[in-house]
């Protein structure tokens, strides 16, 4: 039985620098259609295609988390992108949580990437990184036999048409009919890098950042600070975060603003909703998810909705905006740190580019937006 290679990467979990997106390709390059329906039912989803992917990947990403480190590792070794790397233990064994003290395929497949006894020797233990290494060298024999086959495909399509290979290569595992593809699961090609989604006003990722002030990470039951202690909270607020996803990117899009900054913006103010009262907080002065202040703006739409979202959106636009008047020889990263503070104080407690959190809540608010914005950048916003 064939296997098809389904593109979806996760990258943005582990990263998509050139280091890391390897010698073989790049992962967010290469076409998909996402998980058949077959796959998908599998796994107790009534549809298909990238939606059921990003779907079954969201499931796995704590656990897959447990072994980002030797992910990581074992791709710079072999030069090969963790995502891909990530993509294939979530699609053999969920991040090995389908495993029995470390089989699967009824005894016939080793470890986190499932590599098939009948096939080839075992090495190390099943959540090891000597196991990782010896599957990825796998994975690589059979992109390498592709390249021979087929010399003028591009690196991409070498790297996903790895099916029509498989069975004069041998299969890293046996072909199970309920696992007919191979794919790479993830989330960055489903919410990609595109100017669109990072948006009109700088890029998240190139801002620096202190993270969490001790004052905003102590109520949150944390002993540390910094930029630990806001991708800690960040964390917690994912799942919450997640109802709200589809709103928070149709709001980025529309208004050319990296859904990452609203969603740590959302974060920071309510915590994805779950410290509101009938939607309001701040002693009954902030609305919604992004907390509009009924003092000086007319709230608009329910407290959860895309319209709110839009309006708070808009509010941190005029923010921007008015930091780029302000300050027209900051770069457009200053200008975005700027807004974020301002959306918190105002435009006039932006004062200079070091001290701007100076009169924000906790003296922190842009600072600890962006280490949130980051953290949600790399799962999927």
């Amino acid at each position: 039985m064939q296997l098809t290679l389904m593109i979806l990467g996760l990258a943005a979990l582990f990263g998509t620098s050139e280091s890391q997106t390897g010698c073989f390709g790049n992962i967010n390059n290469i076409d998909t259609t996402g998980a058949s329906c077959k796959t998908a039912g599998q796994e107790g989803l009534d549809y298909c295609g990238r939606p059921a992917s990003e779907k079954i990947a969201e499931r796995d990403l704590n656990n897959m988390n447990k072994y980002k480190a030797i992910i990581k590792s074992t791709g710079k070794k072999k030069c090969v992108d963790p995502a891909v790397i990530a993509g294939i233990i979530s699609r053999e064994s969920h991040a090995g949580t389908l495993l029995k003290a470390g089989w699967g395929d009824n005894g016939n497949a080793f470890g986190l990437m499932q590599v098939d006894k009948n096939h080839h020797s075992i090495v190390g233990q099943w959540n090891g990184e000597d196991h990782l290494l010896d599957a990825t060298q796998i994975l690589i024999d059979m992109i390498k036999g592709i390249q021979k086959k087929f010399p003028r495909w591009t690196k991409e399509q070498q790297l996903k048409d790895l099916d029509s290979f498989s069975n004069s290569l041998g299969c890293l595992r046996r072909t199970l009919p309920m696992l007919l593809t191979l794919m790479i699961l993830g989330l960055a090609a489903l919410f990609g890098t595109s100017e669109s989604q990072t948006g009109c006003y700088g890029n998240i990722n190139n801002i620096d950042t202190t993270g969490a002030s001790c004052a905003t990470a102590s109520p949150e039951g944390l002993s540390y600070c910094g930029v630990a202690a806001s991708e800690k909270i960040a964390e917690r607020d994912l799942y919450n975060m997640n109802k709200y996803k589809t709103i928070i990117k149709s709001a980025g899009a529309k208004k050319c603003v990296d859904p990452a900054v609203i969603a740590a913006i959302i974060s920071r103010e309510s915590h994805a909703g779950t410290i509101l009262l009938n939607g309001w907080g701040d002693y009954g002065y902030g609305f919604g998810l992004m907390q509009v202040d009924r003092r000086y703006h007319t709230v608009v739409g329910a407290w959860n909705s895309e319209e709110h979202v839009l309006q708070g959106t808009s509010i941190l636009v005029s923010m921007i905006q008015g930091v780029q008047k302000k300050f027209p020889g900051w770069t457009k990263d200053q200008q975005l740190k700027g807004g974020i503070s301002a959306y918190n104080a105002g435009l006039g407690n932006v004062q200079t580019y070091p001290n701007m959190d100076i009169g924000t809540t906790h003296n922190d608010y842009a600072n600890d937006v962006v280490a949130r914005a980051k953290y949600y950048k790399r799962n999927g916003y």
